[in-house]
């Protein structure tokens, strides 16, 4: 599952929005960004894909589609 850190706590993609509904839906949730927090107003809907998972140096676990772009802070 996706977790987004929210003013909520830390919740699911699908506990923001509703997976299998339309492509936009509204949404009214401050989440964090790696610049601080903001509001999100929407939520966009990509629908199902294949994944990889990917074990990094640490032992920690991704797993995304083969083309999911990462932001690494150094």
């Amino acid at each position: 599952d996706t977790l987004v850190v929210t003013d909520e706590g830390i919740l699911k993609l699908g506990e923001l929005c509703d997976q299998d509904g339309a492509k936009w839906q509204a949404l009214d949730t401050t989440v964090a960004t790696d610049v601080g927090c903001a509001l999100a107003t929407r939520s966009f809907v990509n629908g199902m894909a294949d994944t990889v998972q990917l074990k990094l140096a640490s032992g920690a676990w991704l797993e995304a589609t083969k083309s999911h772009k990462y932001r690494v802070l150094k």
